[in-house]
């Protein structure tokens, strides 16, 4: 079902290439939508207005107000060329600093990240090897050059928080022509924050159901399940990657969350070995 909506997009994008193990990983589950413009064609039952609906939306996900979260994970990849389990601890706090520890399900630690608003500092420790490197310069890596990320896209996407800017239309009712899986859930209103750049669809009672980043290369389709009563945030997300002109599945990820806590003060620990060699 989710492949029919994806294709009626793909089909707009530009030739795209293949995409490695670490770009995937680091500009999906961490990075957020540098995103090109798409046109697109919805016709909407009625008109809202669009900061009535936003902050209906924040004040029923308290999370998007947070200063600091830390949640544990895992998550499944599924890619053409691999399929892995790891799992995932993040903290952050907010519009300032996101550190992440990817471990194996042997509980090895095989990879640390630490986000600051202008830098980025990674430790491989299968390798022994860490960099360090401006935000600026993920521009430079082959499946991130056009998407111009920020510490802010990224922050968001963790939790995928929204920004409606003021080129949203605000939009109710069935997505019957573009979204055919909605047809499924007969007793539900689904409401959307709909732009030429990126998309976000919320059920009735306000929680998220579905976002769409589109990019050069792939368009990205993400689903949620499973919303925690107290905070609002989703326990579970699907991430489908779709070959920007192929549309076939390039990557797929199922993300769930084990446990997340709000305001509560982390420490953050990123001490780089001596014997680790720094590489460009």
């Amino acid at each position: 079902m989710l492949d029919q909506e994806a294709i009626f997009y793909i089909k707009k994008q530009h030739k795209g290439s293949s995409m490695n193990k670490f770009i995937i990983i680091v500009s999906i589950i961490f990075c957020s939508c540098g995103i090109k413009h798409v046109t697109k064609s919805i016709s909407d039952k009625n008109q809202y207005n669009t900061a009535q609906l936003t902050q209906k939306v924040i004040e029923k996900n308290n999370y998007l107000n947070y200063n600091w979260f830390n949640l544990t994970g895992k998550v499944n990849i599924n890619t053409q060329q691999t399929s892995q389990k790891i799992n995932i601890n993040i903290k952050s706090k907010k519009d300032s600093l996101i550190w992440a520890s990817f471990r194996s399900t042997l509980g090895i630690e095989v990879a640390r990240i630490k986000l600051t608003k202008d830098s980025l500092y990674f430790i491989n420790r299968l390798a022994k090897t860490y960099f360090k490197k401006k935000i600026s310069n993920l521009k430079r890596i082959p499946a991130l050059e056009n998407l111009d990320l920020t510490f802010q896209q990224i922050q968001d996407f963790i939790l995928t928080g929204f920004d409606p800017a003021p080129n949203h239309k605000v939009i109710t009712g069935k997505y019957a022509g573009n979204y055919p899986f909605l047809n499924d859930l007969p007793d539900e209103e689904f409401f959307g924050f709909v732009s030429n750049e990126h998309n976000y669809i919320f059920s009735k009672n306000f929680n998220f159901i579905l976002a769409e980043f589109f990019y050069d290369r792939f368009v990205a389709v993400i689903t949620f399940s499973e919303h925690n009563k107290k905070t609002g945030a989703p326990y579970k997300k699907t991430i489908k990657i779709f070959d920007a002109e192929l549309g076939n599945i390039q990557a797929h990820f199922d993300i769930s969350y084990n446990n997340m806590r709000f305001d509560i003060p982390q420490k953050i620990s990123f001490n780089i070995p001596k014997n680790y060699e720094q590489i460009q």
